[in-house]
């Protein structure tokens, strides 16, 4: 009795195209947070919901949050597969910045939307399942 095993997958060929597949989510997740921080600083919204406010002590009180000047928001830009901000963008983001009055929320602005993630994250199970595919031939 012989017994003929096949499959319809190929673990080198997507090991192959693994490092295009990465690099393509990167730099796709790159450009939608480029646009996703712009759109959270235009809205006020936090990336996970909820809003950057400023303090009523604030010289800028009653203002659009972290837009101020409008060169940190233009210093915004995707290259390749990194996202560019001014430094102290960064430290607003990861609340480093201890001298901000109580009742100002200037974190958690940069990045995309759940929606948005989802529809990345879907597509990039997409890619891996067609590499894995074993090709005719």
């Amino acid at each position: 009795m012989k017994l003929k095993i096949t499959t319809n997958f190929d673990f080198g060929q997507l090991s192959n195209k693994l490092d295009k597949v990465i690099e393509d989510y990167s730099s796709k997740y790159a450009k939608e947070a480029e646009v996703g921080t712009k759109r959270n600083i235009d809205t006020s919204s936090k990336v996970g919901g909820g809003s950057l406010t400023l303090s009523k002590k604030s010289r800028r009180s009653g203002q659009q949050p972290l837009y101020d000047t409008g060169k940190m928001y233009k210093s915004i830009k995707s290259n390749g597969s990194s996202l560019n901000i001014l430094k102290y963008g960064a430290k607003h983001h990861f609340k480093l910045y201890p001298h901000l009055y109580s009742g100002t929320e200037t974190d958690n602005f940069i990045g995309v939307n759940k929606k948005t993630q989802e529809k990345l994250n879907k597509q990039f199970i997409q890619n891996v399942r067609k590499n894995l595919r074993k090709t005719k031939g």
